[in-house]
C-alpha cells in the first residue's frame, strides 16, 4: 500500500560518508513511524523514491534499506514498480510490539553489499514447453484458451503466490476463479507444486484445499450492474506482467481490456500483492469505463457453510467472514475459515447469492462503490486448522482476521 506521507519527526545526522556502501548508525537519518492501528507481528511500510528523496540524498548508485536503533537490518527491498529498470518503492517489514511509534533508520548500500534476507514472498507462473514448466514475466491469455480446451499447458492452471504462510492461485482463463493452497510449510514452495504431484491431495507442503465452482471462490471478482451480477469472463485481451518478490512482498498486475458488462464495455486492472507474514493477499482494482461509479463485487464460495459474520473495527476496516468444515481434502474435511476485508469508505452492501440457476452461485458477496481511474482495495484472508492451532476455533479465525484489518493500516511518518 502506497504511503501518504506526512513529516512528522525526521533527524537526518548525515556525514560525509554518502561515498561508503553503508553508515554508521549516528550517519543514518532517523525516522519515527506513527502506527495508528497497533497489529501484532511485524507490518509492512512503503515509501517511495521520491518521497525519500525529499527527506535525504539518495547516493548515486546505492539502495536503501531499514534497520532499527541498534543497526540490525530489518527485512527490506527495492521494487521497481513501472518496469522501467529504476526502483520506485522501499518495502519493509517493522514490528512496533503493539506500541504507537517507532524509530527506524534509512541505511544505504550497494547492490553487492545489500544485506541478504530470507526470501519470504514468491510468484509462479509458468508454461510447459517442450517438456517443462518455463516462468514467465510477461504473458497474453491466447484467445482458444479455456478450461475445457486448453491451449496452453500452465503450471497450477495460471498465476500462483504465496508467502511462509499461505498460497493463492488463480485461473488464467475465462473463468478468472480464485483458490487456496493450505501450506504446512515455510518454505517458498509454488516453483515445483503440481509437477509429478496431486496438489489436491496432501504433500509435504501442504495442499489446495478449496472448491471454488462456479462461485467467487477466494476473492473472484464481478459488478452488479443493470440489477444483475456480472462475472468477469472472457475479454478482449488478457494480460499478466511480473512486478516484484523478495523478503518483503509480491507484486503482480492482471489487466483486462474490453470487459462487456451489456451496454459497454470497461477495462480494469487487478494488482495483487502479498506480504510476508501475512495470511491474506491484497487486491487493488482499477477500472476504467464511462460511468462516474461501478459497484464492485467480490466475495467468498459458500458451498459448504450456511453463516456469514460481519465484523466491523474502529480503524476504518470492516470484514465479510466464514468459518466451517470447508475443505476438499480426500482424507476427510477439516475446519477453514476465509474473510474479504474492505474499507468502510467503499463498501456498500453484502448479502448471499443464490445457491443455483444464476452466472454467480453460492457465494456471500460484498458491493463496493468504485470510481474509474481510482484503486478499489480490499483483501483476502484465509485460515486452515491444519497450519495452526488458532484456527480450530471461530474466536481464534476472527483474532486473526482483525490483526490482519490491523496491518492493512499502514504506519506513517
Amino acid at each position: 500500500m502506497k504511503t501518504q506521507i506526512k513529516i512528522a519527526s525526521f533527524c537526518l545526522l548525515w556525514m560525509a560518508a554518502l561515498s561508503c556502501s553503508q553508515q554508521k548508525e549516528s550517519e543514518a537519518p532517523q525516522l519515527v513511524l506513527t502506527d495508528p492501528s497497533p497489529a501484532k507481528g511485524e507490518k509492512g511500510w512503503v515509501i517511495s523514491r521520491l518521497e525519500l528523496s525529499q527527506l535525504t540524498e539518495i547516493p548515486n548508485g546505492h539502495l536503501p534499506y531499514v534497520a532499527d536503533e541498534n543497526g540490525k537490518a530489518l527485512p527490506s527491498q527495492t521494487d521497481d514498480i513501472d518496469g522501467d529498470g529504476t526502483w520506485d518503492e522501499l518495502a519493509a517489514l517493522i514490528s512496533f510490539d503493539q506500541d504507537s511509534h517507532k524509530s527506524i533508520y534509512i541505511h544505504f548500500a550497494t547492490p553487492d553489499a545489500y544485506p541478504n534476507f530470507p526470501r519470504r514472498s514468491n510468484i509462479r507462473f509458468a508454461l510447459k514447453e517442450n517438456g517443462t514448466y518455463n516462468e514467465l514475466t510477461q504473458h497474453v491469455l491466447p484467445d482458444d484458451h479455456t478450461k475445457a480446451s486448453p491451449s496452453m499447458d500452465y503450471q497450477m492452471e495460471g498465476p500462483a503466490w504465496e508467502n511462509d504462510l499461505i498460497g493463492y492461485r488463480m485461473y488464467f482463463d475465462p473463468r478468472n476463479g480464485y483458490d487456496i493452497f493450505g501450506k504446512i510449510s515455510t518454505d517458498m514452495v509454488m516453483d515445483k507444486v503440481g509437477i509429478n504431484e496431486d496438489y489436491h491431495k496432501m504433500q509435504s507442503w501442504g495442499m489446495d484445499v478449496l472448491k471454488v465452482g462456479n462461485s467467487l471462490g477466494a476473492g473472484a471478482i464481478a459488478l452488479y450492474h443493470n440489477e444483475n451480477y456480472v462475472r468477469l469472463g472472457k475479454v478482449d485481451k488478457q494480460s499478466y506482467r511480473f512486478i516484484t518478490e523478495g523478503p518483503v512482498r509480491a507484486i503482480f498486475d492482471l489487466q483486462y481490456e474490453g470487459w462487456d458488462i451489456g451496454d459497454e464495455k470497461i477495462d480494469l486492472v487487478r494488482r495483487i500483492e502479498i506480504w510476508a507474514g501475512s495470511y491474506a493477499y491484497n487486491s487493488y482494482v482499477t477500472l476504467r469505463g464511462e460511468k462516474e461509479k461501478y459497484a464492485l463485487v467480490t466475495g467468498i464460495v459458500n458451498m459448504k457453510s450456511d453463516q456469514m459474520t460481519h465484523s466491523a473495527w474502529d480503524n476504518g476496516w470492516q470484514a465479510i467472514s466464514t468459518f466451517d468444515y470447508q475443505t476438499e481434502n480426500p482424507d476427510g474435511e477439516e475446519l477453514l475459515g476465509m474473510a474479504v476485508l474492505y474499507r468502510d469508505q467503499e463498501y456498500i452492501e453484502h448479502g448471499e447469492l443464490p445457491d443455483k440457476g444464476a452466472d454467480i452461485v453460492e457465494t456471500y458477496y460484498v458491493t463496493l462503490q468504485a470510481t474509474p481511474g481510482v484503486p478499489v482495495l480490499f483483501a483476502f484472508a484465509s485460515g486452515w486448522e491444519v497450519q495452526s492451532e488458532q484456527f480450530k476455533s471461530n474466536e481464534g479465525f476472527l483474532e486473526m482476521l482483525k490483526n490482519e484489518g490491523n496491518k492493512l493500516v499502514r504506519p506513517s511518518l
